[in-house]
């Protein structure tokens, strides 16, 4: 039974690996090596892989921020970073890259894989959003109806009073049905406050 190289085991896994795989010359600038799904992934043959490409596929907001990190590394320590991209096709994704220096007497190599996140980060965006939603919900039932409906009570006395020398005698009973209404609301809105809290 002949012995499998782990080098060439090695190459063979990251050939398949659906992430995007490459390596990555630091002193020359350009890509040493990409895998089958860098290709695909940056839509872009063998022959049009150039750094300077995928360098510009890179949001302007990130691109200073990608630039100092590469250029920071330090050999055998693995960098996280993530930043949004614009494909080819014009959509912009959410990456993120793990990379790692690696000093050799022909050069430093930065090797690096990179996985898109775009649909996690737009759920997070979507999860963000919602939360914000439910809390401006939560904030006009607890100000602005239960502060309103608060002041029903105190209205309703004052009229109480102020119609005692009117002695009709339905006056009593509609201020009691509007502060009974209004304090059964204000418990049904502390209720469903109480329950969306938890």
């Amino acid at each position: 039974m002949s012995l499998v190289k782990p080098e060439s085991a090695i190459l063979t896994l990251i050939h398949h690996d659906p992430r995007v795989c490459f390596v990555f010359d630091l002193d020359a600038k350009n890509f040493s090596y990409a895998n089958p799904a860098f290709y695909t992934y940056f839509q872009t043959k063998a022959e049009g892989l150039k750094a300077e490409r995928i360098q510009k596929m890179i949001s302007k907001e990130d691109r200073a921020r990608v630039e100092k990190i590469f250029c920071a590394l330090e050999p055998g320590v693995m960098q996280q970073l993530d930043f949004s991209l614009k494909l080819p096709d014009g959509v912009l994704h959410f990456v993120e890259l793990s990379i790692t220096l690696d000093v050799q007497d022909s050069g430093r190599l930065v090797t690096g894989f990179l996985q898109d996140v775009t649909i996690q980060k737009q759920k997070e965006v979507t999860d963000k959003d919602l939360r914000a939603e439910k809390e401006l919900r939560r904030r006009t039932l607890r100000h602005d109806i239960a502060g309103t409906l608060g002041f029903i009570p105190t209205f309703t006395h004052l009229l109480l009073k102020k119609s005692e020398s009117l002695e009709d005698p339905q006056i009593p009973v509609l201020l009691s049905s509007i502060e009974s209404i209004s304090k059964e609301t204000l418990t049904k809105i502390k209720e469903y406050m109480s329950e969306e809290a938890n």
